[in-house]
């Protein structure tokens, strides 16, 4: 399994609730998370005053992270 995938259970459960006719959704909870825990305003107040190099090019570049996981 790669981590940009589901595990096969996942697909698995779903299908056999949808059968029994149970309505049933698979949320990506990594990629709630990252856009709530990289949102403008959190990740700001996250990088304080005097952010790292590091930090700095996190915040600068988070558009096109946040991107590049949703795609």
């Amino acid at each position: 399994m790669r981590p940009a995938e589901p595990p096969l259970g996942t697909a698995v459960l779903l299908f056999h609730l949808r059968r029994k006719g149970f309505r049933a959704e698979a949320i990506d909870a990594n990629l709630e998370a990252y856009l709530h825990l990289l949102e403008g305003d959190r990740l700001a107040a996250a990088a304080g005053e005097d952010p790292s190099t590091t930090v700095r090019r996190a915040v600068r570049n988070v558009a096109r992270s946040l991107s590049f996981l949703r795609s």
